[in-house]
């Protein structure tokens, strides 16, 4: 800690003091600043996140907290919380759409917050966010086209166990989903499932009991007999709604299969009561997506 010169509180816990002498308090105001050692300019500290540096030629500069790049103030480089190098000042903050979705991504617009990938574009984990549990799985991250989801029973285990997520989408960009893609999301009331696959695949929503509003994709031409469990105890009974992205005889030709593979599939999808198809212009009973396909949130037309 540093004593400030006029009161003695102690002060600048979260300063770098780079290039700063002790603080300082205002004579006018209750206020503490940071002191240039060069000139002994005051400086607010902008609520302790950034540092001011020596005087340069007549110019002092101020610090990013998180690359430490320093920039001239008169030049106006920090605007507001941003500095110009990306980063926002002070923290790294995960970024909410409208509908109250996270694809991770950090407002920094470098970096990831929630999900780690592999070279080959497989979602390895997925950090756990008692505040942030509707959750869009991002086209790309760092660079690396995200292709599909681990599920391992162990290690890196995906969205697998995930008890805290409440709602998932899963875009078109995603061409492969394992077995137990979702097994164990308990918490999982909502499931937007667009990926280009042929089959929603084994146990895929096995014990997401909380299950209630789910998205087919059209690419979707089979329904393994188990996708929602392998017994009664596993199988979301809550599941009751359902919005299919193709068209009515897709989905008959779809529940055909269903019916004949007679597995727990049918148990849970013979619970349905309201199953919607799509329409991309207003039609009663049809459904379409709210603000354009790229929010991917399904509302029925009036």
């Amino acid at each position: 800690y540093h004593l400030c010169e006029g009161c003695q509180q102690a002060y600048g816990e979260a300063i770098a003091h780079s290039g700063t002498e002790y603080a300082q308090k205002s004579g006018d105001d209750d206020h503490h600043y940071t002191k240039c050692k060069d000139c002994e300019t005051l400086f607010d500290p902008q609520e302790h996140v950034l540092s001011y540096t020596d005087k340069d030629d007549s110019v002092h500069s101020v610090a990013c907290s998180v690359c430490k790049k320093t920039f001239p103030d008169e030049q106006h480089e920090i605007d507001g919380a941003a500095c110009k190098c990306g980063h926002q000042v002070g923290t790294h903050t995960l970024v909410v759409d409208a509908n109250g979705y996270t694809d991770g991504s950090c407002s920094c617009g470098k970096e990831n917050l929630l999900f780690t990938v592999d070279a080959t574009g497989m979602i390895l984990t997925v950090k756990a966010d008692a505040e942030h549990t509707k959750i869009k799985i991002p086209a790309e991250i760092n660079g690396i086209a995200v292709k599909t989801i681990s599920a391992a029973s162990s290690g890196n285990m995906g969205f697998r166990g995930n008890t805290t997520i409440t709602d998932i989408i899963v875009p078109v960009t995603i061409t492969s989903l394992p077995n137990s893609a979702f097994n164990g999301c308990s918490s999982l009331v909502s499931a937007v499932i667009l990926a280009d696959i042929a089959e929603l695949p084994q146990q895929c929503f096995h014990n997401c009991k909380s299950l209630s509003a789910l998205v087919l994709s059209a690419s979707i031409t089979t329904i393994h007999k188990n996708a929602f469990g392998i017994s009664d105890k596993t199988i979301p009974t809550t599941l009751k709604t359902i919005y299919y992205v193709g068209t009515q005889n897709a989905w008959d030709a779809l529940m055909d299969k269903v019916n004949t593979d007679n597995g727990k599939a049918k148990t849970v999808l013979d619970g349905v009561s309201n199953v919607y198809i799509y329409s991309p212009t207003n039609e009663a009973g049809k459904w379409h997506w709210k603000d354009g396909a790229e929010n991917m949130i399904p509302v029925l037309w009036d």
